[in-house]
């Protein structure tokens, strides 16, 4: 299984701070990829917890063209538009 999948069954089982664990691990071992990063701000961010380091990561960080909408979507989230 891989890191994400395990984050997203200790999500569904309510262990949050394993759950990001879980996640920052899928992150460093795909840096380039901010979905990764996204999916992980967003589980935090349903969870209660304070996401804005991570949506300030992705709102001002240089990602791949094909993840510039979640460049987008995190801006939007931190109310930049």
């Amino acid at each position: 299984m891989s890191w994400t999948g395990t984050a997203q069954d200790l999500i569904r089982q309510g262990d949050v701070d394993l759950a990001d664990r879980s996640f920052a691990a899928a992150c460093e071992q795909d840096p380039d990829d901010a979905l990764l990063l996204w999916q992980r701000a967003m589980s935090l961010r349903q969870a209660g917890r304070d996401a804005d380091a991570l949506l300030h990561r992705l709102a001002d960080g240089e990602w791949p063209e094909q993840y510039q909408w979640v460049r987008a979507r995190a801006k939007w989230q931190l109310g930049r538009k």
